[in-house]
């Protein structure tokens, strides 16, 4: 089912992998006993990867999952301009204050609107990701399939890099 130009859907749920589960088991615990452990084993793995840096490795050589730091927030272009990335979040609050009682549109289409940058202090600068792997798998078209954790982990990731001074994760090669 498609929604619109890049957007991800599931074409699995945790329903379709426990329909799947009963059918291969000859003793199949109940459903929310299912959902407790499958939840439960995600939770640790990926605590395991943002707070421990350990590599998710995926079985049937479909790769790995890992943090890397991926570019730093503020880079030098090949012709001498300064690239600086965007906080949308901030900016998107600052237009709200700055242009009350106007639609997005509106906003939209006043030029030279002032904009936050991403600074990154607590991490260097750098700006860090979570990385699917893919250079070991061996199924066809892997080049359009991502990973993208839930929003979850993603905070969970932010909050950790703004508490955590040494910061241990490899960059990006």
């Amino acid at each position: 089912m498609f929604w619109g130009v890049n957007r991800e859907s599931s074409t699995y749920t945790v329903a379709d992998y426990y329909r799947h589960y009963k059918k291969m088991s000859s003793n199949p615990v109940d459903r929310r006993t299912f959902t407790a452990i499958l939840t439960e084993f995600f939770e640790y793995r990926m605590q395991l990867l943002i707070f421990e840096n350990l590599d998710i490795h995926l079985p049937h050589r479909f790769g790995s999952i890992s943090i890397r730091g991926v570019c730093d927030a503020i880079t030098l272009k090949k012709d001498g301009t300064v690239r600086y990335l965007i906080d949308w979040g901030s900016t998107n609050k600052l237009w709200a204050e700055l242009y009350k009682g106007k639609t997005a549109q509106e906003i939209k289409e006043i030029k030279n609107k002032p904009v936050i940058y991403y600074t990154n202090p607590n991490s260097n600068g750098r700006v860090y990701d979570f990385i699917w792997d893919k250079l070991t798998c061996n199924f066809k078209y892997k080049t359009y399939y991502k990973f993208v954790p839930t929003r979850k982990w993603k905070r969970k990731l932010t909050s950790y890099l703004k508490v955590a001074k040494n910061i241990k994760y490899y960059d990006k090669a």
